[in-house]
């Protein structure tokens, strides 16, 4: 997405914008084609996998002759005569400096598991297997993810991105404790209400997530600093484990009430330190993460 987007600079957002609708694209309508094929074209176990096979297989055969891309892409345009590989460290500087681990990191699990809550738990806590529950994951996943789309042109427009998290996170709290009604009662309707209010967790904290690491990365190691991301991003899908877990201790709506508290307390988190850093600065977060990532990328380009 980096290479076939603009060089307009880390604050103009494209790449971010394209990986994420791109993303949010696959990942949602996979799901929904695959309930609505296990609901109602019969043998469920076999039929929704094909799709997948064809659409990997054709993907493969495309893409095994594309070039491999951009290896540096520096702001003057000029690459460096020393491979890549031979100076860069790793983990990435972005990713060993505090600011990431302390703003970045605390929310991103909820980008995947807002939606793993939303698609994979409350469907099966709201129906049994004797009715429509492929067809209504598929429904949740339609709801959850066309909110997470909806919501992503706003949390680009935030000037302070971690504003963004905070709102994600808060809306990841309000979803779960719907959720506690929802399982409760086995409320299908109220099982829509959170699916919302996670999807749009979901899309403010991927967009958010995805510009603070692009714009604290240097330009030679955006890709690593945003395959980071990812990487912790894709813990949340250990949600519905845990969901299992809290439920065996402490029943379904008490693990509703346990991720409820878990969440805000996240969210509170991530508010006070937004809160800290605008105290110390004086000027919104996004400023101070475009000024250091600004002053990160002229030291890797010298």
């Amino acid at each position: 997405m980096q290479d076939v987007s603009p060089d307009e600079g880390p604050s103009s957002g494209l790449s971010v914008r394209r990986s994420a609708l791109a993303l949010t694209a696959g990942f949602g309508l996979g799901p929904v084609v695959a309930a609505v094929l296990a609901q109602w074209a019969g043998d469920p176990l076999v039929v929704p996998y094909l799709p997948h096979l064809v659409i990997g297989t054709a993907a493969a055969v495309v893409l095994a002759g594309t070039p491999g891309g951009v290896t540096s892409r520096s702001p003057a345009g000029v690459r460096s005569l020393v491979p890549a590989a031979a100076t860069r460290r790793w983990p990435p500087a972005a990713v060993r400096t505090r600011r990431f681990w302390l703003a970045v990191a605390p929310g991103s699990p909820l980008v995947f598991g807002s939606v793993a809550l939303a698609i994979v738990v409350l469907p099966e806590e709201v129906t049994s297997a004797q009715t429509l529950s492929a067809g209504f994951a598929g429904l949740m996943t339609a709801l959850s993810f066309a909110a997470g789309v909806a919501v992503q042109p706003f949390a680009r427009r935030l000037g302070d991105m971690l504003a963004g998290t905070v709102a994600g996170l808060g809306c990841a709290a309000a979803g779960c404790a719907v959720g506690i009604a929802a399982v409760s009662a086995a409320d299908r309707a109220l099982a829509g209400v959170a699916a919302v209010l996670l999807g749009l967790a979901y899309g403010l904290c991927l967009v958010s997530g995805l510009r603070q690491a692009e714009h604290m990365a240097g330009p030679d190691e955006r890709g690593a600093v945003i395959a980071c991301y990812y990487a912790l991003a894709y813990l949340g899908f250990a949600a519905p484990y845990l969901a299992a877990g809290l439920g065996a201790l402490a029943g379904k709506s008490g693990a509703f009430v346990a991720l409820t508290a878990i969440i805000a307390a996240l969210a509170l988190w991530t508010a006070g330190y937004a809160a800290s850093l605008r105290r110390s600065s004086g000027r919104p977060e996004g400023d101070a993460i475009v000024r250091w990532s600004g002053g990160n990328c002229d030291s890797v380009s010298r």
